[in-house]
């Protein structure tokens, strides 16, 4: 389990072998895109929980609404 604080923006990765369960807990609504394919994005209200992909590899996630911003990050690897 990670946090990441920004109020713009910030990068993660999978590393193409973890799937992430993303949590918005201090902040209103961001998006998150693929960095690979931008057309790949979902938005995420506070208290939701997006699932990534392992294969989505690296991703950046952008404030839409302004002020600080606090995500969790599970990251769950194959056994």
């Amino acid at each position: 389990v990670e946090r990441i604080h920004f109020e713009k923006r910030g990068e993660l990765s999978t590393e193409g072998k973890f799937m992430h369960m993303f949590t918005l807990t201090v902040g209103s609504k961001v998006t998150v895109y693929s960095k690979a394919n931008p057309e790949l994005k979902a938005e995420c209200d506070k208290f939701q929980t997006l699932v990534i992909p392992a294969s989505f590899g690296d991703y950046e996630v952008i404030n839409e609404q302004g002020g600080r911003v606090t995500c969790v990050i599970q990251r769950w690897k194959q056994g």
